[in-house]
């Protein structure tokens, strides 16, 4: 083997070696990004999670007091059946509802899902 022979068989070795090194380099790079986006999406996750178990607090809540809310409004009018035939008037339904961001419509809705409203 010539001395030329010897010197482009090491170029060529390091050559190779370079590429290897590069190519490593690359992959771990990308392991690194890879990684940070893991970090992110699980904070992301556990905030999402948060949230929602909130969320659902708070919905249970709300849901027990309207539950509450109409068990005490259904007693009051099995206690006062005359009330039932009558409208409420117009001083009485301002002083219980106008004072509400949104204020109510005075619309009759059903008391069960899927009745028809009366009247």
């Amino acid at each position: 083997m010539t001395l030329i022979d010897r010197i482009l068989l090491a170029l060529a070795g390091l050559l190779v070696l370079c590429g290897l090194g590069a190519a490593i380099y690359i992959e771990h790079e990308r392991a690194n990004a890879a990684e940070q986006q893991v970090l992110t999406l699980t904070a992301s996750l556990a905030a999402s999670k948060a949230a929602l178990d909130a969320y659902t607090a708070s919905a249970q809540k709300a849901a027990k007091t309207a539950a509450t809310n109409q068990t005490k409004v259904n007693n009051a009018l099995q206690a006062h059946p005359d009330w039932t035939s009558t409208s409420v008037p117009d001083d009485v339904w301002d002083s219980l509802y106008g004072n509400r961001p949104s204020k109510a419509s005075g619309v009759v809705t059903a008391p069960v899902r899927g009745a028809s409203a009366p009247g």
